[in-house]
Order: C-alpha cells, then sequence, then structure tokens
C-alpha cells in the first residue's frame, strides 16, 4: 500500500483535492484529516480541559461552556508561543490516530493507497510516512480571496496565518508533486484524475 501527504497552506484547496481523490478512487483510498481529527480532539473532555488550563478561559464561550474556536483561533495566530503550546497538546494524539488508521487499512489489504491530509508536515518536520508529498498550492492572492470569501476573516487575521506557515515556495520545492489550485474546481478535478491515473 501506498501512503501519501496532501499538504499545501491556508485556502490552497487541500480537503477539496483529497475529496476529489478520493470520490475517483473509492475502495481503492482511505483518507485521514489532521484537522478533522484535531477538532474532535478539542471536543474530549481530558483535551479541552488541559487546552482551557494552558490558554487560559478567554477561548471558552459563556453560552455553551465550550471552546470557541473563532476565539482559540485569534489567541493562537496573535501568539506563536500560545500556538506551539496548543499544538503540543494536540499533535501527539493526531499523529498516533494518524499511524494507527495507516496501519489498519494496511492491514486490511483493501486499499492501494492511504492519504493523510496534513497541514503542516514540513512545519512538523516530515514525521508522517510518505511514499509521495503533493503541495495544493495557490497565490498568496488567491489564498486571501479565498480566506475572506469563504471565512470572512479580516487581513490582519488572515496576515498572521500565512505567517504561521512555511512560504509556499518552500513547500512546493520540497514536494514531490505539486498541484496549482489557482483556477475553477473542474481544473482541481483534473489534476486529481491525472494523478490517480498516473499512480494508480
Amino acid at each position: 500500500m501506498k501512503s501519501w501527504v496532501v499538504t499545501g497552506g491556508v485556502g490552497t484547496g487541500k480537503s477539496s483535492f483529497c475529496k476529489m481523490l478520493a470520490n475517483f478512487a473509492g475502495a481503492k483510498m482511505a483518507t485521514f484529516s489532521c484537522d478533522e481529527f484535531s477538532r474532535q480532539l478539542l471536543n474530549e473532555k481530558g483535551i479541552s480541559t488541559r487546552v482551557i488550563q494552558v490558554l487560559g478561559h478567554e477561548i471558552v464561550d459563556p453560552a455553551t461552556a465550550a471552546i470557541d474556536r473563532h476565539r482559540l483561533r485569534d489567541l493562537v495566530f496573535l501568539s506563536a508561543e500560545k500556538r506551539r503550546e496548543l499544538e503540543a497538546i494536540l499533535h501527539p494524539g493526531v499523529l498516533s490516530e494518524l499511524e494507527h488508521q495507516r496501519l489498519e487499512v494496511e492491514s486490511a489489504g483493501v486499499a492501494k493507497v492511504f492519504v493523510a491530509e496534513v497541514p503542516l508536515y514540513y512545519e512538523i518536520g516530515m514525521s508522517v510516512k510518505a511514499d509521495m508529498a503533493i503541495v495544493v498550492a495557490a497565490t498568496e492572492a488567491v489564498q486571501r480571496r479565498r480566506l475572506m470569501e469563504h471565512r470572512q476573516l479580516d487581513e490582519p487575521t488572515i496576515g498572521r496565518m500565512l505567517d504561521a506557515q512555511l512560504p509556499m515556495a518552500e513547500k512546493t520545492g520540497r514536494a514531490d508533486v505539486v498541484v496549482w489550485n489557482d483556477g475553477s474546481p473542474a481544473m482541481l478535478e483534473a489534476q486529481a484524475f491525472a494523478l490517480l491515473a498516473e499512480q494508480l
């Protein structure tokens, strides 16, 4: 079984590309999203309590007594120290679950490829097993526009998010495959189809 990592920057379309790959490949592919599992971890009592203890009660929504993801995002992108503290809590569990699922899929012997969406693949030192690293890339102008339109983020927040990640040029320079997503969904689909046709 092959193991692929899909990474890139915020607003480049990593999740969309993974969904397109899965739709085309069907049962031949299994997928894992680090972001989705991180959200699950934040809903677990032990993890959420620890995050609140470390980062402070300002990230809690008073109406629900739960972590407000928007407040959490604003806090960690204002402070590199807070961001590292959050990552230290979440990353071990996320990476452990990723490897657990990869091994389960491999032992089942059904899928030909396991695709892990790992947004911070290069930032965490490429510590995820991968036969191929795919970077979904876009120009910064496109990233900014998408983040404003789709997530309703303001310019200062977007700037801090972009600054927290490695430059796109560095990621594309280290990739095995670069998928450019400055255009339409149809163009992204075509690249997903072509990659699968070549690799599977």
